[in-house]
């Protein structure tokens, strides 16, 4: 049993390979104090460590390949490595961390470090970067399971892609990003959840695409606070199983939620939620291009919990959906794609023609000039506002077609017709 483990110092190009350490109970197994740098941690293994299990404070570029770090999980209140001081650059590859409370952690200050290919098991945060000026950082291609949250997250401008999250306990998170901006969320996979699967809280102007979230108990993309956040291409499979939904937003606004699915809620859970709850609103978001469906409840519900609460312009185009529930100061715009095609007399392409579409209270709503091909580029069509819970459709339109010398026209029922991609008019005397 050793009661301090190995201490370095302004110590550099060193590598350390094959040791074995256990039951460690004073300081960290490995400590690497001021200006550690370019060294090799290979093939160690760290049993049982009653601290840290791998401190680094104030020590750049060092590698940390294949170790095995364990402890009995919640004997530890400690982490497998702990990066404090301005701790850059460092790389944490294809190492074994299992019991620690966090497998790794970085604050307050610790920059462009890479966490890739490690398997990080029964913690309570797997990778935790705890202040804001943990930034610039890579976590990918991680496999994270059993424990609390998966990835946390309160600094910016971080990479968390491609890592695989499963079996995240009861009220906690797979991927938690908290008062920060401009991270990358992409390729994760989150599964097993009993609770949040993606969730911002205070943050802004991130990126979360390409994430798979399937088995989430409580919500599987949660937003408090968060605005002009951009979400594509995400689907979400079996993703609300609490009373809860399948996506919520609470106080954010100004988001893009684009491409992807929503599929399969059981226990009175929801698709999508939207609700004001304070003076900061829940307006102006935008849904495009997406498919709800299977809800064990209602689809899409806007509501809000005051009367100084306003959930307005939340819009959803080419999204489909059966069913909808709006409460006192809110507002659904839902629109549908509209491509036309122009023929001249002599059935060519006619080029600068001239589309505009009136909805039924005469309202010029679209209007596109035709290129060489005859068509307009792809509009929007509005087929009703709902606003307060009360629907007014805008059909009949009346769209005109026209050039320098011919006109053509016919009526248009959006609600019909959802998506039109080759609405055509010709042009005659």
């Amino acid at each position: 049993m050793l009661e301090g483990g190995v201490y370095f110092s302004g110590s550099l190009s060193n590598n350390i390979k094959n040791n074995y350490l256990f039951n460690n109970t004073g300081s960290g197994a490995f400590t690497l104090y001021s200006s550690v740098n370019f060294n090799n941690f290979i093939n160690n293994t760290i049993k049982d460590n009653s601290n840290n299990a791998i401190s680094l404070d104030g020590s750049d570029s060092n590698n940390f390949i294949n170790n095995t770090i364990t402890t009995i999980f919640g004997t530890s209140t400690n982490k497998a490595f702990s990066l404090t001081g301005n701790s850059d650059h460092n790389i944490f590859k294809n190492n074994i961390l299992n019991g620690y409370a966090s497998g790794i952690y970085c604050s307050p200050t610790n920059t462009n470090n890479t966490i890739i290919e490690n398997i990080i098991s029964n913690f309570y945060q797997g990778v935790y970067l705890f202040s804001a000026g943990s930034s610039n950082n890579i976590i990918a291609n991680n496999t994270i399971s059993n424990g609390n949250s998966g990835i946390i997250i309160y600094s910016n401008s971080n990479r968390i892609e491609n890592n695989v999250i499963s079996d995240v306990s009861s009220g906690y998170k797979g991927i938690y990003l908290s008062s920060n901006s401009n991270n990358s969320v992409k390729n994760n996979i989150i599964s097993n959840s009993l609770g949040d699967g993606i969730n911002l809280d205070s943050s802004s102007n991130n990126t979360i695409v390409n994430n798979t979230l399937n088995t989430i108990r409580d919500y599987a993309i949660y937003l408090q606070d968060s605005n002009s956040n951009n979400f594509s291409n995400n689907y979400l499979e079996n993703c609300s199983t609490n009373w809860k939904s399948c996506v919520y937003l609470e106080d954010s606004s100004y988001n893009l939620f684009e491409k992807g699915n929503i599929n399969h809620s059981t226990d009175y859970s929801g698709g999508i939620v939207i609700n004001a709850s304070s003076s900061n609103n829940a307006s102006h978001n935008i849904f495009r291009d997406m498919s709800i469906t299977e809800m064990h409840t209602t689809d899409i519900v806007l509501k809000n919990a005051s009367s100084t609460a306003y959930a307005l312009n939340n819009t959803f185009i080419n999204v489909s959906y059966d069913s909808e529930s709006l409460t006192k100061n809110t507002e659904l715009i839902r629109r549908w794609y509209y491509q036309a095609k122009v023929n001249d007399a002599n059935s060519e392409n006619a080029e600068n023609a001239e589309v505009k579409a009136y909805n039924k209270t005469g309202a010029l709503i679209l209007s596109l000039t035709t290129g060489s091909t005859g068509y307009i580029g792809l509009g929007e069509i509005i087929d009703y506002i709902n606003i307060n819970g009360v629907k007014t459709y805008y059909s009949n339109y009346t769209i005109y077609a026209s050039n320098i010398t011919y006109t053509a026209s016919h009526s248009y029922n959006t609600t019909l017709n959802q998506n039109n991609y080759k609405d055509v008019f010709t042009l005659t005397e």
